[in-house]
């Protein structure tokens, strides 16, 4: 067991939830660790929007700040839909992220990165450990163009559920097709420690 030493969070304290978490919502691009805390303005959102090509895919992420021990907490969607038309709530793909340690030479200590997202929709929460969610829209390559709504919903053993509003505007533009594609990856050792 890592324990992380994280650079000390200047954000306050979010108010106690009757769900057991706080949820809060950053860009994607954007890192949450660990014990990462929302600012006021993250703070239970709304509502989730995106935009979008046809064909495109196009992520939001929610991360769950535990104050509590919360049991089998699962994320899913509804089908985004239109006047014109539907995107299934099977082209929506809910993933939880994953943090691993990695040694830092400059602290000495091991620090939390964000390594990959897992294909799990459903977890428990123990305070002190945040679980981030990344939720990809991708829009069918024939969509029309227009607003598609529809809910994120947060279920919890024992909590009320909550619904969030997700919006994707698909927008009147076609991608290129790509000419050819690339791939990498990558290996490293696992942290060791003398």
């Amino acid at each position: 067991v890592y324990k992380y030493r994280e650079a000390v969070d200047k954000n306050p304290e979010p108010p106690k939830s009757p769900s057991g978490y706080a949820l809060f919502s950053r860009h994607y691009a954007a890192a949450v660790n660990p014990l990462s805390k929302p600012t006021p303005a993250e703070l239970n959102p709304a509502s989730f929007e995106l935009s979008a090509a046809p064909g495109e895919y196009e992520p939001i992420t929610l991360t769950l700040f535990p104050q509590e021990t919360v049991e089998e907490v699962s994320v899913t969607t509804t089908d985004l839909k239109s006047a014109t038309g539907i995107i299934p709530a099977g082209n929506i793909d809910v993933r939880l992220m994953r943090w691993r340690p990695v040694f830092s030479r400059e602290t000495g200590h091991y620090r939390p990165y964000q390594d990959c997202v897992l294909p799990i929709s459903e977890t428990d929460l123990r305070p002190g450990l945040n679980k981030r969610f990344w939720v990809t829209v991708k829009v069918p390559a024939k969509a029309k163009p227009g607003a598609y709504a529809g809910e994120v919903i947060i279920a919890a053993k024992g909590k009320a559920t909550r619904k969030i509003r997700l919006t994707c505007n698909v927008l009147p533009i076609e991608l290129a097709p790509l000419p050819d594609s690339h791939s990498w990856s990558y290996y490293t050792i696992a942290p060791q420690v003398l």
